[in-house]
């Protein structure tokens, strides 16, 4: 895993390309708060967590569905957290709404407030909205309890899953479509479009964390992906 700024922005423009080829994009914020850290907000309910990480400009991309993907990259202490935060309301997309109410310019933002109050007044939470967060810590590492890469699935639990390699962006987005998109996860596999090769090669190239957080006993009784 390289930790340059230049190899991971380069990582965010492909994935801004695939999600364009998907027809998920809405906007890519290329200037996102870095300032803040994203563990702050999960004292709030899940619907307050992701109002307030787009109120306060901390997210790198905001998906057709509301959904949004936080990248955060600290290369002076080999840090990265990536984050996917599902919309938490059952609703129509801002498309949806706009050709709903008779708009023929579908990428007109002018009705941005109506939806919000759409969202607010007129539509219902999710009983389970998914979230997905990939985390490289080496400073947190405790061995049988808190392995250096990890994943959480889910919000507000104890849920962290060992990872024995260290995911890049390309493979966190890949895992999320695969298991929250299915449907455009199997677009990809019949297309074999140039993001899906460049997956596939990721994949088998992730680095694998040092034996020395890696494998001493009680890591060995852990279960981990692979």
């Amino acid at each position: 895993m390289s930790f340059a700024v230049g190899k991971f922005n380069t990582e965010l423009n492909q994935i801004e390309s695939f999600l364009k080829f998907s027809s998920l994009l809405d906007e890519r914020n290329y200037l996102p708060n870095d300032n803040l850290d994203v563990s702050v907000y999960r004292k709030y309910t899940y619907k307050e967590n992701w109002e307030n990480l787009i109120k306060d400009n901390i997210y790198n991309f905001y998906l057709t569905d509301n959904s949004i993907f936080v990248f955060k990259l600290n290369s002076a202490e080999k840090k990265i957290s990536f984050s996917y935060y599902d919309c938490p309301y059952e609703c129509m997309t801002y498309k949806e709404f706009l050709h709903e109410n008779g708009v023929k310019n579908l990428r007109d933002k002018t009705f941005r407030p109506l939806y919000e109050d759409y969202l607010n007044n007129e539509c219902g939470l999710k009983q389970h909205p998914v979230t997905f967060r990939y985390d490289l810590d080496f400073d947190s590492y405790l061995s049988g309890l808190h392995p250096v890469s990890h994943l959480h699935v889910g919000f507000k639990n104890n849920t962290r899953i060992g990872v024995d390699k260290i995911f890049n962006v390309i493979t966190f987005v890949s895992l999320v479509f695969r298991q929250h998109y299915p449907a455009y996860w199997k677009l990809l596999i019949e297309e074999q479009n140039e993001f899906f090769k460049r997956y596939a090669v990721d994949k088998n190239k992730l680095d694998v964390i040092d034996e020395k957080y890696w494998n001493k006993p009680l890591d060995n009784l852990e279960m981990y992906l692979t």
